[in-house]
Parts: C-alpha cells; structure tokens; sequence
C-alpha cells in the first residue's frame, strides 16, 4: 500500500530533495507521515508520479489500446525542464543535474579539469552492470533526452545512435531524408556511410514514406521514421 512506497522512497531519497509530490488524493491521515518524507528531502525537486501511459494504434479500423502504470522520478532542472527516471533510480536526484547540449548530466572539476557525467549513461551502465567505453552509446529509443526511464534507454553503436535520430531542424521540408530537388523531392537514406537516392516524388510527403520504407529495411530498429 501506500505505507510500503512512501517507505521504500524514504529510504531511497535520503536528503536529496527539497520537496515530494503525489499524483492523486492524499487524505488528512496520511499528512503526518508525508510530511516526515518531505522534510528529509533537502536538496533537489523530486516527485513520485503514478503516469499512466496511453498506447493507441490502428488496425484493421479498430483502435486498440494499452494502459500501463509507471512509478517515476521526476527531477527539476535549472532550466525548468524535468527529466523523469525510474523510482529504482531516485538515489540520482541529489546530483546538480542541467543540460549539456540535448543531453543532462552533472561535471566535477578536478586540478582544473572539469569532466562531465551524464545521466542516460549512468543509468545504462547501471542496467548492464558495467561501465560503457568510449565506443559505447546509450540511445534514447523516444528521441527525447529528458526521458531517462530503463525501457527509454539502449546500447548502440555511434552509426545506430545517428540512425534514430530526429529530423534536422534546419530541414526544409520537415521531413527526414527528404529535401527539395528541382521542382520535386528528393529521398535519400545513409546507409553504412553511404547516400542512397531512393527517387524524386512530386510531394514531400511521398518522398518521407519512400525513406520510412527504406529506413525500416536498412535501420531496423533504430529507424527513426516520419510517420
């Protein structure tokens, strides 16, 4: 019940944050002892959150959908943004984390020398039980970097990690693999270091379903696609 989490929280917390918050109702019985979480928590915004997760997709003209239930971590950043991770995670909050880039992680300098953790990475090493080498990437399988749950988190190769990449946003089309091409539109998909023409089309939008295709051959399931 509601007696075991906010313990198992407690104890995971520590004295690392300022404040605690919970999704749903909170009866007056239940003040004293969140209260004593609260004031254990001194340095960083952390808050516990039932999300529930909406999946929806169609087929044969039916929607079908998929409710699931995740503990997480919310962790206030500088910024204003928040990063979630999971409540396995929450001892991470006591770090000053912010953005490096599209990615959050903290530095420590050292002699002069500042090095900089990031917070994807650290999780991941956690779930593989080891430390990743500099060959070594952690993809975020959704694109956003804010989103450092375990199932959000995967080891890839620089070249599968640039594979889920989202569109450029300097594209001039607002698709990916797709750029204007004389009076029509061109896609193109990089496949092991080389460009592949797969055609003009007289919309960007066949030309973005042309590299979704393609993509899905050649990137499997690190293809990022547009639709």
């Amino acid at each position: 019940g509601w007696r075991s989490w906010l313990m198992r929280l407690t104890e995971a917390c520590g004295h690392m944050g300022q404040s605690l918050s919970l999704g749903g109702q909170i009866s007056a019985c239940r003040s004293n002892q969140l209260q004593l979480c609260i004031n254990k928590c001194k340095r960083a915004q952390v808050a516990l959150t039932h999300t529930l997760v909406l999946t929806k997709w169609k087929e044969n003209s039916k929607m079908a959908y998929l409710d699931s239930t995740l503990r997480t971590i919310s962790i206030q950043l500088p910024s204003g943004d928040v990063s979630i991770v999971d409540e396995q995670d929450a001892d991470l909050a006591q770090r000053n984390w912010r953005h490096f880039g599209r990615y959050i992680g903290y530095s420590v300098t050292k002699d002069y020398q500042v090095d900089v953790f990031l917070l994807h990475r650290i999780i991941l090493e956690r779930i593989l039980g080891r430390q990743l080498n500099n060959c070594e990437y952690c993809d975020h399988i959704n694109g956003d970097g804010a989103d450092n749950r375990r199932l959000n988190l995967r080891l890839a190769t620089h070249a599968e990690n640039m594979k889920n990449r989202k569109v450029n946003k300097n594209s001039k089309t607002g698709f990916k693999g797709v750029r204007p091409h004389r009076k029509k539109f061109r896609a193109t998909i990089v496949v092991n270091g080389n460009r592949i023409n797969l055609g003009s089309y007289e919309t960007p939008e066949m030309a973005a379903k042309a590299y979704d295709e393609a993509a899905i051959i050649h990137h499997g399931k690190f293809a990022k696609t547009n639709f």
